[in-house]
């Protein structure tokens, strides 16, 4: 699996109106559940904001790559969001965060693999400076969705 197969653009959004790293993520566990993804909503926020409490997801550029691992999700999928104003979240330069992509990975130990793949894959892009820069100013879903396939 790649990154290309877990971003559509239904699950991206430009602009969102949300101040709060918790209502981020519970948005994003709405539109998952809403479209089929991840069978209970309140569990997988639940192993997100546990994940949370693990170690920081912000990892500088304002961009977070919160995730969670759990048997609710039926699909691995990513949210990506871009907020209108940027909000605290605990990041690894001490920055407020503007774009948040949520990975949901199911718990089975062939997804948890996945799941560290698809992370690095991410991460890997967010590297280079040239495609921080491109998301950056990124202006729409579509836009979003190709520099984060390529």
């Amino acid at each position: 699996m790649e990154l290309k197969d877990i971003i559509e653009e239904k699950l991206v959004f430009f602009n969102l109106d949300i101040s709060k790293k918790q209502d981020v993520i519970r948005f994003a566990a709405k539109i998952l559940e809403e479209n089929g993804y991840i069978k209970n909503k309140d569990f997988f926020v639940e192993a997100v904001l546990q994940r949370e409490k693990v170690g920081v997801t912000g990892i500088g550029n304002g961009i977070a790559i919160p995730h969670g691992k759990s048997d609710s999700v039926l699909k691995p999928k990513v949210v990506a969001m871009k907020l209108k104003q940027k909000i605290e979240w605990e990041s690894l330069d001490g920055k407020k965060v503007e774009y948040v992509f949520l990975f949901a990975i199911g718990d089975d130990p062939k997804a948890y693999m996945e799941h560290l793949k698809l992370l690095a894959s991410f991460a890997g892009k967010l590297g280079n400076d040239e495609k921080v820069n491109k998301i950056l100013n990124s202006t729409g879903k579509e836009e979003l969705v190709e520099i984060i396939r390529r």
